[in-house]
């Protein structure tokens, strides 16, 4: 597990990475989920790595979330996924 200011730091490219690559060989969307679903984890570890994004930050994230929502090429596999990782923390930052 990163630190999270590590967590902070990585997370720019891993968005990237998904967006840009994702393809059923590489698997990637799955566990960016996982890391981005506030409801898995302990809330002490959960606010840890979640507190520490500005507001800008967090509205990139958001957005990244709902673009990929929105054109996920198997969406329906990871719709909900998709909504619960949001739903968690992100959604806060919806304008």
């Amino acid at each position: 597990m990163l630190h999270p200011q590590g967590f902070r730091y990585y997370l720019p490219a891993f968005l990237s990475e998904t967006i840009r690559n994702d393809n059923p060989e590489k698997n990637l969307l799955a566990p960016l989920l996982r890391s981005l679903t506030y409801i898995r984890m302990s809330p002490e570890y959960g606010w840890n790595h979640f507190a520490v994004f500005s507001s800008e930050q967090g509205k990139a994230v958001y957005h990244c979330l709902e673009w990929m929502a929105a054109n996920h090429n198997d969406a329906s596999v990871h719709s909900s996924q998709l909504q619960q990782a949001t739903e968690s923390w992100w959604l806060r930052y919806e304008e």
